[in-house]
């Protein structure tokens, strides 16, 4: 593969800490510089098109584009069980869903390996339903959950 691609996110037996990493574990702070997404979009920072609320259901992804460049981004706590861990694949070049996933799965196998959950873009999810926007703690301290009407409409909610 010729087009340069990242890993944000916790390398396989690290446990904890992310950083952005080339396909081969080595921490590419270098490519901070190059690619049009600062390292607070890459942390969770993309995922405002997302819905979850406070809860963030792994696998639920975004594809942006920027520059020249993709990024799939999704929560995911297989290697951080903090709520708000992700994973975030950068890439040179322009993919739709589909080819940046199967881009993603072949340069980082050991990442994809232990998710135990599909990577499927946000608008596919709240189509089938497979998420909500969940509210913690609510005012009769019972947790709640409601499948809003309107997708636009549940974003500009949030």
């Amino acid at each position: 593969m010729d087009n340069k691609i990242y890993y944000w996110g916790v390398w396989p037996g690290e446990g904890s800490g992310h950083a952005l990493m080339t396909p081969d574990g080595e921490i590419a702070k270098f490519a901070l510089a190059e690619i049009p997404w600062k390292e607070a979009q890459l942390d969770g920072g993309a995922l405002t098109d997302n819905i979850g609320g406070r809860f963030k259901p792994e696998g639920i992804a975004t594809l942006k584009h920027s520059s020249g460049w993709t990024m799939l981004s999704f929560w995911d706590r297989s290697g951080d069980e903090r709520n708000e861990s992700v994973s975030t694949f950068v890439v040179e070049g322009k993919y739709q869903f589909q080819g940046m996933k199967s881009l993603c799965r072949t340069s980082f196998p050991s990442v994809w390996e232990r998710f135990t959950f599909e990577v499927t873009p946000w608008q596919e999810a709240l189509k089938q339903r497979t998420i909500r926007n969940y509210e913690v703690d609510p005012p009769d301290g019972k947790t709640t959950q409601a499948v809003p009407e309107h997708p636009k409409k549940a974003l500009h909610s949030q």
